[in-house]
């Protein structure tokens, strides 16, 4: 995702089903088929319909803008996926109620072999304003600090 952010690329689909392991566990971002180019004028991207794995995206895509912040808040919840082994993020939300419940302020919550170090850096991938988010060079340095293990 550094790469991509560096070249002014926004996934718009950041998901653990889209990020696969190869035979040395290295995982690998993959389908590209809502990614676009940033103009480089502009670090957002206006999409104007189709679908959106709403329990994925930053509440500015739900609105359809995306920059490389909303794959940083997409990124928060691929670690709430691989905390959990795979369960699906918000599970007793449904995408309706859970758009309302973002804008309000509702996060996910801690998952129960998360720790706190982690789930932290996940709530600041989630901070309403954009701007406050990181980039992914910063949250792969911090990752590099943090004892995922509890």
């Amino acid at each position: 995702m550094q790469y991509l952010e560096s070249r002014k690329i926004v996934h718009r689909d950041l998901g653990a089903r889209n990020v696969p392991l190869d035979r040395a566990l290295t995982a690998k971002v993959s389908d590209f088929g809502l990614a676009r180019l940033l103009d480089p004028e502009d670090s957002t991207y206006a999409s104007s319909g189709g679908p959106i794995p709403v329990k994925w995206t930053a509440p500015e895509g739900l609105a359809r803008n995306f920059s490389s912040k909303s794959d940083v808040w997409s990124y928060g919840i691929v670690l709430i996926e691989i905390v959990t082994r795979g369960e699906d993020p918000y599970p007793d939300v449904s995408n309706s109620p859970l758009q309302r419940k973002l804008r309000e302020g509702y996060r996910h919550p801690q998952p129960r072999n998360c720790s706190d170090a982690l789930y932290q850096l996940m709530l600041s991938r989630w901070n309403s304003e954009p701007s406050n988010r990181s980039n992914f060079l910063t949250i792969a340095r911090k990752l590099a600090d943090i004892n995922v293990e509890k």
